[in-house]
């Protein structure tokens, strides 16, 4: 308001027009800013746009990165805890008791057996020193092998015993080192284990007195039989020097078919005598072979010239059937024709008349494999198991044969001492063939020699 009061001015107000010139300033700088304005905002609208796209992208990338993370992280527990299951469901499929031990016999991690309780309860096993558990020779030797596993990095192994509630029980302890200063310990109950050890040693020493027994009886069964073909053979040997003398001087008749009787009488029982010994040692493992490089071709034909004469008074053929070469074979000379002899004699007692016997041979791959063939009346199948075992005789529809039934168990002994085998192929009807191989000899010697003319 204005005042009218005397000495005091009124109010009032002054306007000044500027001068023409700086009119003209301003002018110009309010173009000048309206020119820049639109520019200056486009800028600024630029720079917040880049700004703002650029801390957003940061933003965005800074988010996926920890999207990333949370799921590695994620995927990393996930890991973890299978992996983790899969250690707890290993150690529990473990039945053994396992500890971890520091250094200083502290436990810090138990789990328990599954096959049998502890002594004390899981509980009173953590943080408790071994010495505290266990009695002092035990823990002294578990904190040795303690030491021993930290400083050497080796399983160490070695077994104790603990009173149990009714019995000793054994227990086996696996140290190994699982850290600077730590082991874990594998303790596993054997008690059972050791009792069956313990019974095993028992049934050893029982066998082996057995044994022991068996060896005496042997030797002594030896002896005896050492000594009973002695005392036989002892009256007999006069008997056949002089039923041979006899044999070549009387002429006449009827005396020289009662030398020539007995003569074949002697011969015969010094023959079972002598095979009786053979069995005898062989059930005893002392019969033994002198095994040589023999060319078995005369032999063959010395024991077929022999076995002719015996089937010719029987009214049966006798053949040898060769191949065009024969190879040597390692054998006892004496063993051999005994065999062969042998198997002659019974295919010629038990075919009829008129029947035929074969005998041949051929090589099968490192063995030559000799045949006794007949056409007797064939042997049944059950028979055929038994055959050579001592003192078994095949029955037949006609008279009894004479013998002990040890002629097969022989052979099959004397065969076996050569390294080879003996079998028999029959049929009840059709006849009966014997075999048995003998190794060929492998040496630097032509490993053939042509057959002579049979």
């Amino acid at each position: 308001p204005l005042s009218w009061e005397p000495g005091v001015v009124a109010g009032a107000m002054e306007v000044y027009l500027p001068y023409a010139p700086y009119g003209d300033q301003i002018a110009s700088r309010t173009r000048l800013f309206l020119f820049l304005a639109p520019s200056l905002a486009l800028a600024l609208v630029a720079a917040f746009y880049v700004f703002f796209y650029t801390g957003w992208r940061a933003i965005r990338r800074a988010r996926e990165s920890a999207l990333r993370e949370e799921l590695e992280r994620k995927r990393a527990e996930g890991a973890l805890r299978e992996s983790e299951a899969r250690s707890r469901a290993l150690l529990e499929a473990i039945p053994d008791m396992m500890l971890r031990v520091r250094r200083d016999g502290t436990i810090t991690d138990f789990k328990p057996s599954r096959r049998a309780e502890p002594f004390v309860s899981s509980a009173e096993f953590l943080g408790k020193n071994v010495s505290e558990l266990l009695p002092p020779e035990v823990a002294r030797q578990t904190m040795l092998h303690i030491e021993r596993a930290l400083k050497d990095g080796n399983v160490e192994l070695f077994d104790y015993q603990l009173q149990g509630n009714a019995e000793v029980r054994d227990f086996e302890a696996r140290i190994v080192a699982s850290g600077a200063a730590e082991v874990t310990v594998i303790a596993r109950d054997i008690t059972k284990r050791k009792q069956a050890e313990k019974r095993i040693e028992v049934l050893y020493e029982g066998e082996k007195k057995l044994r022991q027994e068996v060896e005496s009886e042997i030797q002594r069964r030896a002896e005896f039989t050492r000594a009973l073909v002695h005392e036989i053979k002892t009256p007999l040997i006069p008997v056949l020097a002089s039923s041979e003398l006899l044999v070549d001087e009387l002429k006449g008749e009827p005396w020289s078919s009662l030398a020539k009787n007995i003569y074949r009488g002697a011969t015969n029982l010094n023959d079972r005598i002598d095979g009786l010994l053979d069995v005898a040692r062989g059930e005893m493992g002392m019969l033994e072979s002198d095994l040589k490089p023999l060319y078995p071709l005369p032999l063959l034909q010395e024991v077929a010239g022999d076995m002719t004469a015996v089937a010719m008074s029987r009214s049966q053929s006798m053949s040898l059937d060769l191949p065009d070469s024969v190879p040597i074979v390692r054998a006892d000379k004496g063993h051999l024709r005994q065999v062969l002899l042998n198997l002659l004699g019974n295919a010629s007692k038990f075919t009829p008349e008129g029947g035929r016997i074969t005998l041949s041979v051929a090589r099968e791959d490192r063995y030559l494999i000799f045949s006794v063939r007949d056409t007797g009346p064939g042997i049944g199948e059950e028979a055929r198991d038994q055959l050579f075992k001592a003192y078994y005789q095949v029955e037949t529809s006609g008279p009894r044969r004479h013998g002990l039934g040890l002629g097969l168990t022989l052979c099959k002994n004397l065969v076996e001492l050569h390294g080879g085998q003996i079998w028999v192929e029959s049929q009840v009807g059709t006849g009966t063939t014997f075999s048995f191989s003998i190794p060929v000899e492998v040496s630097d010697q032509p490993a053939e020699t042509p057959a002579l003319a049979a």
